[in-house]
């Protein structure tokens, strides 16, 4: 309904998924991960699974309705 709105939206309230160490970016030795970058708290864990398991529901339903609507149609060919 509102593009830009939800565009601007997206850019403003996103929150960053990973960090980046600056070391990493200006070292030609390779990566440098610490036990602090390396591992996920209990709360973004439980966050990850979760938006795993609405984008799959989400997934589900949009095929289960295509499916619905295609019998639908063929349905009502054939009659």
């Amino acid at each position: 309904m509102f593009p830009c709105l939800g565009m601007l939206a997206r850019q403003v309230l996103s929150v960053p998924v990973s960090t980046v160490a600056v070391e990493r970016e200006f070292s030609a030795g390779g990566n440098i991960l610490t036990d602090y970058r390396s591992c996920l708290n209990a709360e973004s864990l439980e966050t990850l699974v979760c938006n795993q398991d609405w984008l799959l529901a989400r997934r589900w339903a949009q095929e289960s309705s295509y499916q619905l609507e295609s019998e639908h149609y063929m349905n009502a060919t054939t009659d």
